[in-house]
């Protein structure tokens, strides 16, 4: 709705989400990288003791999936992303800490976009300067790194051992290893699909004002963005009442997805009674 009725805003916060982006990237590359090696230890340790010469290395290295040395080599070679996710995960975290599977989330009161970006927020510079310095380490490294995250994703054998995971990671929000070489261009600039496409956990309600206008009027509207999650859905009640509309969005990835609080409950199945209950809702009689 922002990018209909509020393009420019939209259009001045769109370079904000460079960091995310790239974090996103970070996330499912390493997703990748520790499927592979845990492939690649499952494989018999006895045959590798037997090698003697570098052709029998390589025979040995082979894992009932085909994996080589050349797999462990960019698995070693992609290991300095691992401590820049982390440290960007705690950026978002902000000293708080997760739920043993639980995804990273920022909560709806974190600036974070200011925080990536300190050059115009100078009351908060000594903060703020550790995100911007980590958004300029983290498109250095990722561009430096782009021919060996496509070599990872375009495997086929890594493709072969993601669909066996039942992995659909380019069906997800977030996903940008199709377009490395756009998204990590030192001068790259979010395009409104990369935005729209962009993957963000936020915790809380966030309200965003915008303006309507036709021919005839200007309408003032204020959006509540209430989260979708079982522990925020306790929240959602008082923003019911002199609401004039409810938009619910529900995700068909999930038809094969569980709960995170719930791993026993279909993702899906979830949305649908959980539409029913609102739909219903005596706080909507009225």
């Amino acid at each position: 709705m922002k990018l209909v009725y509020a393009k420019e805003s939209f259009s001045k916060e769109r370079a904000y989400w460079k960091p995310i982006i790239h974090f996103n990237i970070l996330k499912h590359v390493l997703l990748i990288i520790r499927l592979l090696e845990e492939a690649i230890e499952a494989q018999p340790e006895d045959d590798a003791s037997r090698s003697s010469t570098p052709a029998e290395e390589e025979s040995a290295l082979l894992s009932r999936e085909g994996f080589t040395t050349e797999h462990r080599i960019l698995c070693m070679q992609l290991k300095p992303l691992i401590d820049l996710e982390a440290s960007m995960r705690k950026q978002l975290l902000q000293h708080r800490e997760l739920r043993n599977g639980e995804e990273i989330f920022v909560q709806s009161h974190f600036a974070w976009a200011k925080h990536f970006y300190s050059g115009q927020h100078r009351s908060q510079q000594q903060r703020l300067s550790k995100g911007d310095a980590l958004r300029t380490e983290m498109g250095t490294v990722l561009n430096a790194s782009c021919r060996n995250i496509t070599a990872l994703w375009s495997d086929p054998k890594v493709r072969k051992l993601l669909d066996e995971q039942a992995l659909r990671l380019e069906h997800e929000a977030g996903f940008f290893l199709d377009e490395l070489e756009r998204v990590t261009e030192l001068n790259y600039e979010p395009t409104d699909l990369d935005v729209c496409k962009a993957r963000l956990r936020t915790v809380g309600v966030t309200e965003t004002h915008f303006r309507v206008s036709s021919m005839l009027s200007q309408v003032d509207w204020i959006v509540y963005d209430v989260g979708g999650a079982r522990t925020q859905r306790a929240t959602w009640k008082p923003y019911f009442d002199d609401a004039n509309a409810i938009v619910f969005l529900a995700p068909l990835s999930g038809f094969n997805q569980k709960l995170e609080e719930e791993p026993r409950i279909n993702r899906l199945e979830d949305s649908l009674l959980l539409w029913r209950d609102i739909s219903s809702s005596p706080l909507l009689t009225s």
